[in-house]
């Protein structure tokens, strides 16, 4: 009687095509991992209006040890950045325009700004991580709310205990 068992090079044929099939799965998550996942920054940074130049500004009105001097100057690069074409769709620019009118204490320009940032956000783009005191749009919520409700003595537009507002560096997370 012939022998009719297949020789052990046969049997293991379809074991090894599972694990080429295995090891293809793999590399195809891999690269559609590395495609979605690590080439594709998570934020855009739009700062085509507002750059290094503006920043470096914005960052020197918080280095001024009198408030009122360091007030004027934050006061006076955001009319400045105000007038620049662009502007509505630049992060940077709505962040210091924002906390401008955080430090006059103006509800109506914080709703503004905060608003545009919400748009630009869901667009991916944020604010320059390189500005002094960056923070999250759910913190800029809490300056507006905290404004609203007169936090911290606000009271027509003036801040009357002389200390700024924001006064701490935070971290966009």
């Amino acid at each position: 009687m012939p022998n009719t068992e297949k020789p052990a090079s046969q049997k293991r044929k379809p074991l090894s095509k599972l694990v080429l099939v295995v090891a293809a799965c793999i590399v195809v998550v891999a690269v559609v991992f590395c495609v979605f996942y690590i080439s594709k920054p998570s934020e855009k940074p739009a700062a085509a209006v507002c750059g290094k130049d503006v920043v470096a500004k914005y960052n020197a009105a918080f280095e001024v040890i009198n408030y009122e001097e360091s007030k004027q100057a934050l006061s006076a690069l955001a009319s400045d950045v105000s007038k620049k074409s662009g502007v509505d769709q630049d992060a940077t620019c709505q962040y210091i325009v924002f906390m401008d009118s955080y430090e006059q204490g103006s509800v109506s320009g914080m709703e503004q700004s905060l608003s545009r940032l919400k748009n630009l956000k869901k667009n991916d783009h944020s604010a320059s991580e390189d500005l002094y005191n960056v923070t999250t749009l759910e913190a800029l919520s809490g300056y507006l709310k905290d404004v609203k409700d007169g936090i911290p003595n606000v009271e027509n537009g003036e801040n009357k205990d002389g200390v700024g507002y924001v006064e701490q560096q935070f971290y966009v997370g």
